[in-house]
């Protein structure tokens, strides 16, 4: 049987390795980090929306019967475009409150002050200055609140415990792990790459 034999000719030899030498270029710019940073915020928006939707997120809310205070909503939309650095690219979330859920730790009043923790859903998501009909009372078990003035004077007429510090526990499941942002962002800058390389070829 006859062999076959497949030339490349020099121009083509040249326009391949002008390819290859552009695509080269082009892994570590600003373009290709930007394009991973953008997917790494999208799916950290993502990660929110979900979780924003759980009932696992807003245990606090669904025990006093309240509705969540779109805290995870407001991180998705305060999520920013990615910043391009010299050794990669960043996304930053400005939301306040965000690193302490995640972290967890001790939360301390200030000296002399409390801490309010709601007691029913009408409190959740609120300050006590938003009720000006609240008072302080030291029930006998010692425990401090404040409660309604017009309210019958018992443990049913709290609308805020006051506490001087409480511990709450990290929650990295808050934002995606680390090889669910490097997962997308691999895929974006390996996308970025290869339409490149499709666009020098053509």
């Amino acid at each position: 049987m006859a062999g076959v034999s497949i030339e490349v000719d020099a121009k083509s030899l040249d326009d391949l390795i002008a390819a290859t030498v552009e695509l080269a270029g082009e892994m570590g710019s600003d373009e290709m980090k930007f394009a991973m940073g953008t997917a790494m915020k999208e799916t950290i928006r993502d990660h929110f929306g979900e979780i924003a939707q759980d009932s696992e997120h807003h245990q606090s809310a669904l025990s006093l019967g309240a509705t969540p205070t779109g805290f995870y909503e407001e991180a998705r939309d305060k999520t920013q475009d990615p910043q391009i650095k010299a050794e990669g690219v960043s996304v930053s979330i400005d939301q306040e409150g965000l690193a302490q859920r995640y972290f967890g730790g001790d939360i301390e009043a200030r000296p002399g002050g409390f801490l309010t923790i709601p007691a029913r859903g009408e409190a959740y998501g609120k300050r006590a200055g938003d009720f000006p009909n609240l008072k302080l009372i030291i029930f006998p078990s010692g425990l401090a609140a404040l409660v309604d003035r017009d309210e019958p004077k018992d443990e049913g007429g709290v609308y805020y415990w006051l506490v001087r510090s409480v511990h709450q526990n990290a929650d990295p499941d808050i934002l995606p792990t680390d090889d669910e942002l490097t997962d997308s962002a691999l895929e974006s800058g390996t996308s970025y790459l290869d339409s490149i390389w499709q666009r020098q070829l053509a």
